[in-house]
């Protein structure tokens, strides 16, 4: 099992979590391959395809020294779904009472998000010290970040939502801000190419801030 710990360890040698959604099984290892090569080894995939949890358990058996946590976690049963396909941690858009006790109760780490100050009080209340901001870019971006810093000290967050490489460097620069996540780093046309090298250069470029 990784600890919250471990992953954050490996997310401070680059703060930048691409979030991917994966429609195609056979995109999954020269995606994680991909990232790798940019020195990028932690990974978010999303429930958002049908794909996702098989797309997790496949990197993780092939790429165990990857960190992949999976995102778009919205009901138990997704959280189970995830800690079964080898999860290392699980992201969540938003927060509700019956999703909270139970990312509360699981054997892996969680990030609830949040969009609010009485969300996030919400969240630090039942010990969530590290949060999603989402969707950053519409629900005040860098400078509500840092206006909430003096009242909610204890919380670190993980801005998504709206983040590119012309303002992941002015998110990374708060003090209550431990990484960002998107999707720039994606090509999608280079992807339906399978055009891997062009990928993992473009990646190169782009997982900057």
């Amino acid at each position: 099992m990784t600890q919250l710990s471990k992953i954050l360890d490996t997310i401070k040698t680059k703060p930048i979590i691409p979030v991917l959604t994966i429609y195609n099984l056979d995109h999954a290892i020269p995606l994680a391959d991909a990232f790798a090569a940019a020195e990028i080894n932690t990974v978010e995939i999303t429930f958002r395809s049908e794909q996702g949890a098989a797309a997790i358990e496949k990197i993780k058996t092939a790429r165990p020294e990857m960190i992949v946590g999976t995102g778009t976690v919205i009901t138990p049963q997704n959280c189970q779904t995830a800690i079964d396909s080898g999860s290392d941690f699980i992201v969540t858009p938003g927060i509700n009472e019956t999703l909270l006790n139970t990312l509360g109760g699981l054997s892996i780490p969680a990030i609830p998000g949040i969009a609010t100050v009485s969300e996030a009080m919400i969240a630090l209340e039942k010990g969530f010290t590290y949060q999603k901001f989402f969707p950053a870019g519409i629900a005040g971006g860098p400078d509500y970040l840092k206006s909430i810093h003096a009242p909610l000290p204890q919380i670190s967050f993980m801005p998504s939502g709206g983040i590119s490489q012309n303002n992941a460097a002015d998110y990374l620069a708060l003090e209550n801000v431990f990484c960002v996540c998107g999707t720039w780093m994606m090509n999608k046309e280079m992807l339906e190419q399978e055009n891997w090298h062009a990928l993992s250069e473009y990646i190169k470029q782009h997982a900057t801030s």
